[in-house]
């Protein structure tokens, strides 16, 4: 019975281990041509290869929305698949907040838009240093607003602060959308969760995001935070390290 269930455990390790392996092959190999159809896009927004239309930067606007999704929901996968494995390598350094919402600002202003929603942002008088790795602190934050437009009905609205207090520093990233029942949230963080929403799965997602976003920040010594009231929206809070103060 004992060499049976040896067998059986190693069948099953094998069996994850060649799956593991499959996905990390196909990411890598989809994320190639993904790149390149955002390094043409850009070439034709430039107009390189000729005069470009209004409708055409439109229309190119949104074929490099679609890159971009594409490009989040493989790293996703690809860092589950690192997390998993135990090979995920930070890069610890001073990470200016403003420079990262800024830049995820830059990428997820025209699903606002296109979902009609209201944007409040809500910056400290002075810049503030966190302790982080740049990459993964951006790919948390990134997370974080994809999800609050994603689940935030048409005229919602999206909010996010940051402030210093304590020696940590707190990113919150709030929405006025659908909300997490009580007996929901100790599993929100477990990886494809998610995907048992029917609602979720309407709205696309790998359904591992928060689950990588919260190994992340722990990685980096800090942590995710969640409030979340159905019907009335979630608030999602990175807290890291604050660079100043350590």
């Amino acid at each position: 019975m004992e060499t049976d269930l040896e067998a059986a455990r190693a069948n099953a390790e094998k069996s994850s281990s060649l799956k593991s392996e499959f996905l990390g092959i196909m990411s890598h190999e989809l994320r190639t041509p993904l790149n390149a159809i955002g390094g043409y896009v850009e070439i034709m927004e430039l107009g390189v290869r000729g005069p470009v239309t209004p409708e055409q930067l439109t229309d190119l606007g949104r074929i490099k929305r679609s890159q971009r999704h594409l490009l989040s929901v493989i790293e996703n996968v690809l860092g589950y698949l690192k997390l998993g494995s135990g090979r995920v390598a930070y890069e610890i350094g001073d990470v200016c907040v403003d420079d990262v919402v800024s830049s995820v600002e830059e990428i997820t202003k025209p699903l606002i838009d296109s979902k009609g929603l209201r944007y409040r942002r809500q910056a400290p008088a002075t810049s503030l240093v966190a302790r982080g790795d740049n990459a993964k602190v951006r790919q948390i934050v990134l997370n974080l607003f994809s999800n609050a437009i994603k689940f935030t009905p048409e005229g919602g609205q999206v909010d996010v602060e940051w402030n210093t207090a304590e020696s940590e520093i707190r990113i919150r990233v709030s929405d006025t959308g659908i909300g997490i029942s009580a007996d929901h949230l100790h599993s929100v963080f477990e990886p494809f969760m998610q995907l048992a929403s029917p609602l979720a799965r309407r709205s696309g997602g790998t359904g591992l995001g928060l689950s990588i976003s919260r190994d992340f920040a722990r990685g980096m010594g800090g942590q995710l935070l969640v409030e979340s009231e159905p019907g009335r929206g979630s608030a999602f809070t990175l807290v890291l390290p604050d660079a100043v103060n350590q």
